[in-house]
């Protein structure tokens, strides 16, 4: 049982329409974690997009129907007893080495009317299957059973179930856009050894993100590091030779994961066509800026930075100065 009165907690929690995947990247993410903490070099995360039925209006095109529900499946460490009391706290600091804030799942309650867990998981030897309702009620946690699950493989399914209307509408329909969504957020994970397979997919199709950073990605990624005020970032630079991909952009990161995107062309003016690599081929450029100061400065929703102004102290360091 949550120890807040969680509607209210909720509707303190700011996610901007526009960031209406947040709440499926905290899933992934948490998805990454959840392998991690298995000790499993070969995770396998599978991310379900579920389309809206059709009501009787004719699309020619399923493919671009609108999204209700995401379900993201995981073979990680589970809802163990130590995992459940976690998610019942408020602000939990239990997964603070991974960067957590303990505020991710309220935003599951933001922008979907529901959350379903079905989780087994292994403990003293014996496997347990463990299923509960996440709901904006004053518990928040309803319809909780635990029991054993003999012969069940550890795996746990986070299903976002029916988004609200104003985050329904601004989520991308195509599973392409949405697959590279993903992979903006999560790609400093998939840079590192021991990432997890990560499938997006839908009825008709799906994406492997692992595949796409290697056949998009790697082949022309570079790495450096600069400083701001004796403050250290590092920034890896990918070439992006998607057609998909409308311009060069500069993405800042906190715990390796996307929380701000500008377009460099505002920035370099050189920026503001496509480049061309030495095989002739033309990309874009997609800039990945990481540090401590950024890791320090990003807000609990993890959607925005808590920086200053560059016209505050000498010492301070902002958004712009990087």
């Amino acid at each position: 049982m949550f120890g807040i009165h969680l509607p209210g907690r909720v509707e303190n929690v700011r996610l901007p329409y526009r960031k209406a995947l947040y709440p499926v990247f905290e899933a992934i993410v948490n998805s990454i974690h959840a392998i991690e903490a298995a000790g499993r070099r070969e995770g396998h995360i599978d991310i379900e997009v579920v389309r809206e039925a059709n009501q009787g209006v004719l699309i020619e095109d399923v493919s671009v129907a609108p999204v209700a529900s995401f379900a993201v499946t995981d073979d990680g460490v589970g809802f163990t007893d130590e995992n459940y009391e976690s998610f019942q706290t408020s602000d939990s600091r239990f997964k603070r080495a991974y960067g957590a804030k303990g505020v991710g799942r309220l935003l599951w309650l933001k922008a979907f009317s529901r959350t379903k867990v079905d989780s087994v998981f292994e403990s003293d030897g014996k496997r347990f299957r463990r299923t509960f309702d996440f709901l904006l009620t004053p518990d928040g946690v309803e319809n909780h059973t635990v029991g054993q699950a003999n012969g069940a493989r550890p795996q746990t399914t986070v299903h976002l179930q029916t988004f609200l209307p104003k985050y329904g509408e601004a989520c991308p329909k195509k599973l392409g856009t949405i697959a590279a969504k993903v992979l903006d957020h999560c790609l400093i994970h998939l840079t590192q050894d021991g990432c997890p397979r990560i499938v997006v997919r839908d009825d008709r199709e799906q994406f492997v993100l692992n595949d796409l950073y290697a056949e998009r990605l790697a082949r022309g990624s570079s790495r450096t590091t600069f400083t701001v005020k004796e403050k250290e970032f590092s920034i890896l630079h990918l070439r992006i030779h998607s057609p998909e991909e409308p311009k060069h952009r500069l993405h800042f990161c906190a715990q390796k994961r996307e929380v701000v995107e500008e377009n460099l062309g505002t920035l370099v003016p050189d920026l503001q066509r496509k480049l061309t690599d030495e095989a002739g081929a033309s990309f874009f450029l997609s800039s990945y800026v990481s540090g401590a100061v950024l890791d320090e400065a990003v807000n609990a929703e993890r959607t925005e930075f808590t920086l200053p102004d560059a016209a505050d102290l000498a010492d301070d360091v902002s958004l712009g100065d990087i």
